[in-house]
């Protein structure tokens, strides 16, 4: 079997990006190249699998969606090492140097933080990464990136347009596919700053010159968002995410043109409202009441960051565009200590935001919470330059394979931050001015 590689494949293949997404249209030879990747092939001097201490993985969301792609590597890993074993039993090659490529399936976190607990990788593949609803297990199994021999780590992923807009949010993607290059800068606790590239190679159907013209035509018998996706690689076609909880009251929004350019009222206080996801993933919406009327005017989204960075941040926000601060709310959990300091996450921000200034919100159930959500929507604005309103049509209630019924909803921290506003009653006096019925506020 001779290897060959299109364009993108290839800059797939060669890429240097710490985080690395290939993918857009069906048909592409995404799994093909995903597979030859986790070999390593471009390491100089050595290619990876030949290295004993070497360590890969590539995951799926389902079990039964491992039968190709294992497959796939059975054809391919015993043509460029004809030692390799592989373990029917727990799904893995172990190659003649000892190196180890593991295929597993996460259909649940708790499913990876059980398998990946411990494990030392130095590269994980998330295939077809854009069936799972949301970031969770992506971003768990980025934290198990770590190889004490000194290689170099990094996370590879594949998938078609999603329907689920955290993948689209992370690595930037724009309406139509283009491809993306950013960087990401982290200060350690040491203070030491590393900037990790993030990257979005789109590749299509058109791409893979071995698959004939029926099947372009019969992906053109798809519903037009399903064939706008498979056949074009467009990323604007799943306008709705099945089981969507917010489903009638973001088309209200829409229609009532509430999702529009909200600007900053420099007569109304602005409250932060936090937060302080998994992983230290955490968020912080910056919000308005004036009147009735609700308005996010601003969001910040990051990871792997101090308290203090987002507090140091967030006051250098408020005056380049003159935020006049009342409170900052975050969450219930915040009143736990943390061990490395002994602080509560409240008392850590009242440093850098000052005393009294930090209001813990109350606990409520995530139904009940859902509910208080529902009635402020009418009320509620969003600024259309932040994805704030994109995420929060991610946030849907998870699909019992069996009964074909919507259950709990899941985990959304865009979602989590929108419910922490209903939590809060701000003081008359504290709302700004109430603005004379009719007219929009803001452009379209």
């Amino acid at each position: 079997m001779k290897m060959t590689f299109n364009g993108p494949q290839q800059a797939y293949l060669s890429s240097t990006a710490d985080v690395l997404l290939f993918g857009g249209g069906a048909g592409s030879g995404k799994s093909y190249v995903a597979i030859v990747d986790l070999l390593g092939l471009n390491e100089s001097p050595t290619p990876r699998f030949k290295l004993p201490y070497y360590r890969a993985l590539i995951y799926r969301k389902r079990r039964g969606d491992l039968v190709d792609l294992i497959d796939k590597s059975k054809k391919i890993y015993p043509m460029v090492d004809p030692g390799a074993i592989f373990n029917n039993t727990d799904s893995f090659w172990t190659f003649s140097s000892g190196a180890k490529i593991y295929f597993k399936y996460f259909e649940r976190l708790d499913q990876a933080e059980t398998w990946l607990q411990g494990q030392e990788l130095a590269c994980v593949c998330a295939e077809e990464v854009g069936q799972h609803e949301d970031d969770r297990i992506f971003r768990y199994a980025l934290s198990r990136l770590r190889n004490s021999e000194g290689l170099r780590c990094y996370m590879r992923a594949t998938c078609n347009p999603s329907k689920y807009k955290w993948l689209r949010n992370y690595f930037r993607i724009d309406d139509i596919g283009s491809p993306s290059d950013f960087f990401q800068e982290f200060e350690l606790s040491d203070g030491t700053k590393v900037k990790k590239r993030i990257k979005f190679i789109p590749a299509k159907l058109s791409d893979n010159p071995h698959l004939p013209k029926e099947y372009a035509a019969q992906l053109m018998l798809l519903p037009e968002d399903e064939r706008l996706a498979l056949l074009n690689g467009r990323w604007d076609s799943y306008s709705k995410v099945p089981g969507m909880i917010y489903e009638a009251e973001i088309d209200k929004m829409v229609r009532e043109h509430r999702h529009c350019k909200v600007a900053h009222d420099p007569s109304a206080n602005t409250y932060t409202v936090w937060d302080l996801g998994w992983g230290d993933h955490t968020i912080v919406l910056f919000v308005q009441w004036v009147g009735k009327e609700i308005h996010v005017i601003d969001k910040i989204e990051d990871n792997n960051k101090r308290l203090d960075e987002y507090g140091a941040n967030i006051l250098r926000l408020g005056e380049e565009r003159g935020y006049k601060y009342a409170k900052h709310l975050v969450p219930h959990d915040a009143k736990q200590h943390e061990l490395q300091t002994g602080l509560t996450r409240q008392q850590a921000l009242e440093k850098v935001l000052g005393s009294g200034n930090v209001e813990v919100l109350p606990r409520l159930g995530v139904e009940d919470g859902i509910n208080k959500t529902r009635e402020i929507f009418p009320n509620l604005w969003i600024d259309k330059d932040t994805d704030v309103l994109d995420q929060l049509r991610g946030y849907c209630r998870k699909l019992d394979n069996e009964t074909q019924k919507f259950g709990d909803p899941i985990h959304h921290d865009l979602a989590d931050a929108v419910r922490y506003i209903s939590y809060y009653e701000p003081p008359i006096a504290n709302s700004g001015r109430i603005r004379p019925r009719g007219g929009f506020r803001g452009s379209f």
